[in-house]
């Protein structure tokens, strides 16, 4: 194998050219480029939402686990529930007693 003949060969790239030409099918494709970015991201959204929508499986530790975790949090907020019912009885309780008229110490 002769390498002298290998390493002679001159290879001319005219990088002006060559952007040149990438600029003008830029200028002539590049609407035609950014709807289809947009046609690609529209459908990808689509398709996120229909796999998170109507292809969610969850396996049963996963099923057990989400219900132990929403039982303790409903016994928690059952419990301020009936706090606050408590304390709303007690109000009303409190109203019904009625007010009792103090001395008005600004007219005597």
């Amino acid at each position: 194998m002769d390498f002298k003949k290998i390493n002679s060969i001159n290879i001319n790239i005219n990088l002006s050219g060559i952007g040149s030409k990438i600029f003008s099918y830029w200028q002539k494709y590049f609407k035609f480029i950014f709807f289809l970015l947009l046609f690609g991201v529209f459908l990808g959204g689509i398709y996120y939402l229909y796999a998170t929508l109507y292809k969610s499986e969850w396996s049963e530790e996963k099923k057990n686990q989400y219900i132990i975790v929403n039982k303790r949090i409903t016994k928690f907020k059952e419990q301020e529930f009936n706090d606050i019912v408590n304390e709303v009885q007690l109000r009303k309780k409190n109203f019904e007693e009625g007010a009792y008229s103090t001395k008005d110490i600004f007219n005597p």
